[in-house]
């Protein structure tokens, strides 16, 4: 189950027979009695899940950060050459570890309308918001998710584009001063891409175990 859908409905009865067993959700919310008893909708939605399910497993941090291969954004965008935007660690094989990832656009040099018009249909995604500076896109980077934030680690590693989610107009300011076409594909659809290898990975590792993903799963919101 997405974690856009832990905010936004309580679960139908046919995904609640499936989740019974476990859970894995994209980001690791907190299970505390002071956070379930708060009024709000996301922590009824949990309080729900908690009388539900026997266990649970959180992976977002995990999942994102340390399966160096399996990234989301840059296999969907085509990416050539792909290395880590933001480099934390390394694993016990000594293999680094990191959040976002650097490439090169399989369209190289194409304009950054022309780069988010791709971006769209690759990402399945209902719009893209994104500043253009006139710099043709070659030498681009992903964060799945809001990763806005790391627009200077973009900018850093030498990329004309950022594509990420979740972009604050300051940030949109910011880039078009520092001269970086920054788009904004949405939460949802940079992250989305990963479920499929999310199942595969599952059902790989535990064979008897029959995975699921949750066929109302979808964007928050319409786009016109």
């Amino acid at each position: 189950m997405h974690h856009g859908e832990l905010i936004l409905r309580q679960p139908r009865k046919d995904e609640l027979y499936w989740i019974c067993t476990f859970v894995v959700s994209l980001i690791p919310w907190g299970l505390s009695r002071a956070y379930l008893t708060q009024e709000t909708v996301t922590a009824g939605v949990l309080a729900t899940l908690a009388v539900l399910v026997a266990v649970r497993v959180t992976l977002l941090k995990n999942w994102n950060v340390r399966r160096v291969a399996w990234t989301m954004d840059d296999r969907a965008l085509e990416l050539d050459g792909v290395e880590l935007l933001c480099r934390d660690g390394t694993d016990g094989q000594g293999r680094p570890y990191g959040i976002g990832r650097v490439g090169t656009a399989p369209q190289a040099g194409c304009s950054a309308a022309e780069f988010a018009a791709f971006i769209k249909e690759k990402l399945s995604a209902c719009s893209i918001r994104f500043v253009e500076t006139g710099r043709p896109v070659r030498r681009v980077a992903v964060g799945g998710g809001a990763c806005a934030s790391m627009l200077s680690d973009a900018l850093a590693a030498g990329c004309d584009t950022f594509v990420t989610a979740d972009v604050k107009y300051d940030q949109y300011l910011e880039a078009k001063a520092l001269g970086i076409n920054l788009m904004d594909a949405g939460h949802f659809a940079t992250e989305d891409v990963v479920c499929p290898a999310l199942v595969q990975f599952l059902s790989r590792h535990f064979p008897k175990v029959e995975v699921r993903r949750t066929e109302s799963h979808r964007e928050a919101y319409d786009s016109v």
